[in-house]
């Protein structure tokens, strides 16, 4: 896919600005979900869940316990 990106030119995304990691991690942290981070953020949402678990934190599972 990358091939395909750079042969017409396009710029391949590369994850999340550290402002963007800091919000996610801050609003993560006050109980907001990961669905509802993704639609702010406007990434993917393994972009985004790799960057929390990068920076340490533990995800919840949907019903809400630390996995």
């Amino acid at each position: 896919m990358s091939n395909i990106l750079k042969r017409h030119g396009a710029a391949r995304p590369r994850g999340l600005s550290d402002s963007q990691v800091a919000d996610a991690i801050r609003r993560y942290e006050s109980g907001e979900s990961l669905a509802t981070i993704v639609a702010l953020v406007g990434a993917a949402p393994n972009t985004v869940r790799t960057a929390l678990l990068g920076e340490g934190l533990r995800m919840r599972t949907t019903n809400g316990f630390v996995r």
